[in-house]
This record gives structure tokens, C-alpha cells and sequence, in this order.
């Protein structure tokens, strides 16, 4: 059931964690990835909606006595974000960029859009969703970076080939490529699926492809 959170005047309802774990679960599953990557890519979400939950009633508070600072909501925000990702991977100039790309692009579109529709700006569906996308973009980008570690070379573009996927990432499954170089895009060139520093919403947004490495 969902519960109202009244303490935190967030005018949304929060799922049981019961609901989150079936919700992650379902997106996953679908994904082309091991048992073990995608519990790992849950335990992820929680974490990052946890943040998100934090962000979003902060701003709603703020909002609520009329004091909406932008740039203390970030600060305190990305405090937040900050401990999921040196919980989930090793900190370098490229996860520097990602997190002040990601919890700007985050705070900017909440704030921005809040008073236009708070049921859905500041609401858990909102938070699993972006949950689910950078989970994604931490977990493939960690799986780089091990499979480099260890000696790998290749690594090939793994598309779920259903009514949701984009014509572009149809269009690239299977392709293989050094594991230094970018798959390329009209758009953009990515280092690996949902690469969000490189890539754009176009081609991220909701994106459940993997990459495998030989």
C-alpha cells in the first residue's frame, strides 16, 4: 500500500519497499546482464531514490515556507548523492563530471518544473525512474572500468530487442569495438550504454542496453 508523508508535506504518496523492489525488479530483469549485475543494480536504485526522496522533500519544504534557494538544496543534495557514489565506485575526473552533471541537471529540472506540476516532479514514480537510469549509468560504467582492469579489449552492444527499444541501439546491436574506443551515434558517441557524460537524453533516457566485453 502506499502511505501518505505528511511530515515532509510532499504532496505525493511513497511505495513499500515491497513495490520498489518489484518495480526495479521488472525493469532489470529485462536487461542482458547476469543474476548478480542486476541485484547489484537494485541495491543501487534504492540508494539513489533514497537521495532523490531527500531532494524532493527538501524542496517541497522549502517551498512550502517560501524559501527556495537553488543553490542550498544543490549543496545539501549533493551531499546526499555524493555518499551513493563513493559507496558504488572509485572516485576520478570521470565520475567528477558525471556527479555535477547529474545532480545539477537534477536539482535544475525539479525546481524548474515543481510549481507546474508538483504531483509528478516531486513523487517516488519520479524518483524510481531516475533511479533505474543511474543505476545503470554507475553500474555499466564500474563494469568498464573492471573489465579494463582485467585485461579485457573488445566490448559489443548489447540492444533488448523489443517494442522499446530506440531504432538506433537496434541498429548497433552486436556491433564490437576496441574497448577504448566510442560507439557512435548521430547524435553523439558513447564509451558504453547510458554513457551520460558523453551521450545525450536522446539516447540515455530510459536506455536498458549493456555492454559484454571479451
Amino acid at each position: 500500500m502506499l502511505s501518505r508523508v505528511d511530515e515532509v508535506n510532499t504532496y505525493e504518496y511513497i511505495y513499500s519497499d515491497k513495490e520498489v523492489s518489484l518495480m526495479l525488479k521488472e525493469y532489470f530483469d529485462v536487461m542482458d546482464i547476469s543474476e548478480d549485475q542486476k541485484k547489484k543494480r537494485e541495491s543501487v536504485a534504492k540508494e539513489i531514490r533514497e537521495s532523490l526522496l531527500f531532494l524532493f522533500a527538501l524542496v517541497s519544504t522549502a517551498n512550502e515556507y517560501g524559501y527556495l534557494d537553488k543553490d542550498f538544496v544543490l549543496q545539501k543534495f549533493r551531499e546526499k548523492f555524493a555518499n551513493v557514489l563513493l559507496d558504488n565506485t572509485s572516485r576520478n575526473e570521470y565520475i567528477d563530471r558525471y556527479f555535477t552533471n547529474i545532480t545539477q541537471n537534477i536539482v535544475d529540472n525539479t525546481i524548474s518544473n515543481f510549481s507546474g506540476d508538483k504531483d509528478y516532479w516531486v513523487s517516488d514514480e519520479r524518483a524510481i525512474i531516475i533511479a533505474e537510469n543511474e543505476a545503470n549509468s554507475i553500474e555499466n560504467y564500474n563494469e568498464l572500468e573492471d573489465a579494463i582492469e582485467n585485461g579485457y579489449t573488445m566490448k559489443e552492444w548489447r540492444a533488448e530487442l523489443d517494442n522499446r527499444t530506440r531504432k538506433d541501439h537496434r541498429k548497433i546491436n552486436g556491433t564490437k569495438i576496441p574497448i577504448d574506443e566510442y560507439f557512435q551515434f548521430d547524435d553523439c558517441e558513447m564509451l558504453y550504454a547510458h554513457d551520460v557524460v558523453n551521450g545525450t537524453e536522446r539516447q540515455n533516457a530510459n536506455c536498458r542496453c549493456s555492454c559484454h566485453y571479451s
